[in-house]
């Protein structure tokens, strides 16, 4: 991972994020971007103003992190989520990083804005910070539903962080449970059948990285136990694979989208279709 890029909108939200990805760029001893869009609709001399007072903030934020990190500092004009998709594949970064808006602490649902928009047209991973950063990410939860997608996005992040503790949750249906009611054979042929496939799925990522996935196979509905294991385990960084149909979006309540997105229960990475 090569290149990285931060966008902030000078909040303390986007604070977390920038921290975050210095750290990320330590750890990968990567180059690093910090982008700010200014909206190109306000009046040209706030514009001007607005340029000069964010590349302030930037360098008063950058004070307080000691780190050998080379770092960019990009201030554009234009539409948010254009510019920054615009800015990851201009310059080809590897991993875009973004905070929380403040829209959250309103109350205001972020969907249809920046993180939503990025979520739906970038091919790049997106991490999406949450917390403060006080570690690298240690316990990462991933959810896998067999999906090329999904296969996608373990493979990337256990690369990414190969020193983590991994767990990957599958759920399944047991088939034809209105015929068979509360069959206990066609429930441990579908355990069977899922539990096989996670196998083979896993073997050569555990063997090609030297780690240890913890893995988690339950019946059920993958909203409701997604959450349920969120809880639990309390993971630092949540794995989501996003193809052409975004993974959240097979949910059946649509509410459980924007609940990830809008305000996540922990840093969340989203991997997008290669």
């Amino acid at each position: 991972m090569k290149k990285i890029l931060v966008t902030t909108d000078l909040s303390a939200r986007s604070d977390r994020a920038v921290l975050r990805a210095i750290k990320l760029a330590e750890e990968f001893n990567s180059k690093l971007t910090i982008l700010h869009v200014i909206d190109d609709q306000i009046p040209r001399g706030l514009i001007d103003s607005s340029r000069s007072i964010a590349k302030d903030e930037i360098k008063n934020c950058l004070k307080d992190y000691n780190s050998d990190v080379k770092i960019t500092i990009k201030i554009v004009e234009g539409n948010a989520y254009e510019q920054i998709l615009k800015a990851s594949y201009e310059e080809d970064f590897d991993l875009l990083v973004v905070g929380i808006h403040r829209h959250v602490d309103s109350n205001q649902p972020v969907i249809g804005q920046v993180i939503q928009r990025l979520v739906n047209f970038s091919h790049k991973p997106i991490i999406i910070v949450r917390n403060r950063y006080e570690k690298s990410y240690d316990k990462i939860l991933s959810s896998i539903d067999f999906t090329n997608s999904s296969i996608i996005s373990l493979k990337f992040a256990v690369k990414s962080f190969v020193k983590a503790n991994f767990s990957l949750i599958h759920t399944y249906q047991v088939p034809f449970m209105g015929i068979a009611g509360s069959s206990s054979v066609i429930s441990d042929q579908a355990k069977k059948a899922s539990e096989d496939n996670l196998n083979e799925i896993t073997q050569d990522i555990e063997e090609k990285y030297q780690v240890k996935i913890n893995k988690i196979i339950k019946k059920g509905h993958i909203a409701n136990i997604l959450f349920e294991e969120l809880e639990y385990l309390k993971p630092d960084l949540l794995v989501i694979g996003c193809s052409e149909k975004h993974f959240l979006a097979r949910f059946a309540d649509s509410s459980i989208m924007d609940q990830v997105l809008s305000d996540p229960p922990c840093d969340v990475l989203i991997v997008g279709k290669k």
